[in-house]
């Protein structure tokens, strides 16, 4: 998935929205029980390179209360660290990533205005 995010990103694309960037696919994979096993190192000047292709990054965090009912099958304490590990990764920038950052709250059309506002100052930029 990794890989295929990058790949992603790494195409000459131009006005395209991603659900998910590298940087995601991280939050799950620093998260994960086995993450000893995922080599950071050797992957990060990749993910790097490609994160600088994006305009902006989107990060919406767990709500208190959260609003997604989660099934039965679904880790909430997963779902919970995978949320702290992108804080520390987008918000908090503990990578290095080069990429404006913007964290959406509140109800979805005060989000979509928030994300719609951002995108209009970019481009009178």
């Amino acid at each position: 998935m990794l890989e295929r995010s990058i790949e992603n990103l790494n195409k000459n694309t131009q006005n395209v929205i991603f659900d998910r960037c590298p940087a995601d696919i991280l939050g799950y994979l620093l998260s994960h029980v086995n993450a000893g096993a995922f080599d950071l190192e050797q992957w990060l000047p990749r993910i790097q390179s490609a994160i600088r292709k994006l305009d902006i990054i989107v990060f919406q965090p767990i709500e208190t209360p959260d609003r997604i009912v989660l099934p039965l099958s679904e880790d909430a304490d997963y779902r919970r660290r995978v949320d702290e590990k992108l804080q520390e990764i987008i918000m908090e920038n503990r990578l290095g990533f080069t990429v404006d950052v913007l964290e959406v709250t509140d109800s979805l059309q005060t989000r979509v205005e928030q994300v719609l506002s951002n995108i209009r100052s970019i481009t009178r930029s």
